[in-house]
Formats: structure tokens, sequence, C-alpha cells
């Protein structure tokens, strides 16, 4: 019995890795360039990677949004940076645009240049003149977790029997 439960966890990690690293990501681009005459485009990338954005390149963007979900089972995090280049032109200009930004994202803030937060929601109320407007999170899986932790425990109790 001690056999067939070691072979099952064998297959189940096994299966676990592979599924990890293979296709638990989501990456959704958006560009915003001039447009015919005085209007805008809008140009939308889902899950194209790097080399698609050098192989397209979006010239003259106004401004980018970059949203990155990872999940790896148990846990995942999202990442957004947002580019807002008009905005920073004009504020190199001398005549800064007003801006508010919000997010409501999922999960546990680990890091963001956000100036503020309105509950759970983060708020940005000026471009960085530095860097775009970017935010990462984690969350925990927990039914996950606890499916894993029952199983976990169901095996312990078959072992010592």
């Amino acid at each position: 019995m001690r056999g067939g439960i070691l072979s099952a966890w064998v297959g189940i990690t096994i299966t676990y890795v592979v599924l990890t690293l293979s296709a638990f990501s989501t990456t959704f681009d958006v560009d915003v360039v001039p447009g015919a005459s005085t209007g805008l485009a809008v140009a939308e990338r889902v899950d194209q990677g790097p080399l698609s954005r050098m192989l397209s390149p979006a010239l003259g963007t106004l401004g980018a949004l970059r949203f990155t979900k990872r999940n790896w089972g148990l846990g995942a995090t999202y990442t957004q940076e947002l580019t807002v280049t008009a905005a920073r032109l004009a504020q190199q200009a001398g005549a800064p645009i007003s801006v508010s930004v919000t997010l409501a994202i999922p999960g546990t803030v680990v890091g963001t240049n956000a100036t503020g937060r309105d509950n759970r929601t983060l708020v940005w109320s000026e471009i960085p003149a530095d860097a775009p407007l970017w935010a990462r999170t984690r969350t925990i899986n927990w039914p996950a977790v606890f499916l894993a932790a029952a199983a976990l425990a169901a095996t312990a109790w078959a072992w010592g029997r």
C-alpha cells in the first residue's frame, strides 16, 4: 500500500510541476497611438510576449498598459504597468496634465508607486516623472491549499495504518 501511495504522490508532483511551468500565465497589452486624422487608435495584444512587441512595435504611443497574471497553482502574482507618454511630455514642457488612475487588483500589494489608497483600491493622482505607474500583488489560492493539506493528511493517515 505504501508503494501505491508513494507512486500516486510522485505522479501528482510531476503533473503539478509540468502544469505550473507550462501555460499558467496571461499577458494583456494595450497601446494608444495616434489614429487617422485627429483620432486615436487602440492596439491590444493578449499573450503575445516580448517577441511580438519587438516585431510590431507601437511607435508614437500616447500611452501603454501591460497587465500580467502568473498562476503558480497555490498562488498567483499580478503585475500592471501604465505609461502615459503624453502626460510625461506635458510635464516636461511645464504644462502638467491632471490625472486620476485607480486600480482594484486582487491580492496583497507587494510593491507600487501609487500615491495613495482608497480601501483596497490603489490611487495615482499624478504621473511619476521617471517611471510608469506600476503595482505588483500576490494572492494565495486558499481552496487549493486546503485541498493539498487534506490530501497530505489523508496520506499520512493511510501511511500510518
